[in-house]
């Protein structure tokens, strides 16, 4: 199987992906890589996409592999998809999202006066921004098999906004912890069912 390329999202540091790695590679996903992304993810969903293609790149030089997969969490995901619909489909097996806000999400509104003036994708994970629009309206690429997860009661991505037009829609196990969207990389629920979509047998 590709390797699996793990893509932190908004104010979460690369390191922050290392537990998400670990319980995947437990869980048999045997070779996983952590994209190089801008520091905090603050950028612009295009610079986020633009990193994203460098990790790919090294990626598919470094293994001989035609193809990776994908697992975005949070604007990660929103990097990835606009990744995908830029031309980084033909080299994506699968991608799953891990409590992305396809549709956007008014949590990110927090954000605006403290980072507005130097984060663009703060603006642009807005409900109402047009990236939001873009993305829905090209919608997810034809041979990659996307698949969205989301945790209830996550107050940054709740259920309806993971939803995606051509994507499968998985909800993970309820967690106890009241920081639910960061437990998206910590729970053991959204581990086994990315780990179950890596794994599956094509066809």
């Amino acid at each position: 199987m590709p390797t699996a390329l793990l893509i932190n999202g908004f104010l979460a540091p690369r390191l922050s992906m290392h537990p998400l790695r670990w319980r995947l590679g437990s869980r048999g996903v045997q070779r996983v890589r952590i994209a190089h992304m801008p520091p905090l993810g603050i950028q612009s969903v295009d610079r986020l996409a633009e990193a994203i293609d460098r990790s790919v790149d090294q990626i598919l030089a470094e293994t001989g592999d035609a193809q990776v997969d994908l697992v975005g969490v949070s604007q990660g995901g929103l990097a990835a998809l606009r990744w995908l619909q830029s031309g980084g489909a033909s080299r994506t097996r699968r991608f799953v999202a891990l409590g992305t806000p396809f549709a956007g999400t008014w949590f990110a509104a927090l954000g605006v006066p403290l980072l507005g003036a130097v984060s663009r994708g703060v603006w642009q994970s807005l409900p109402n921004s047009p990236l939001i629009a873009e993305l829905a309206a090209a919608g997810v690429p034809a041979g990659v098999q996307v698949t969205s997860v989301a945790i209830p009661g996550d107050p940054v991505a709740p259920l309806a906004s993971c939803r995606l037009a051509g994507a499968d829609f998985i909800t993970a196990p309820s967690t106890r912890s009241p920081l639910r969207h960061q437990a998206l990389i910590l729970s053991s629920g959204c581990a086994d069912i990315a780990a179950g979509v890596l794994l599956k047998p094509p066809g």
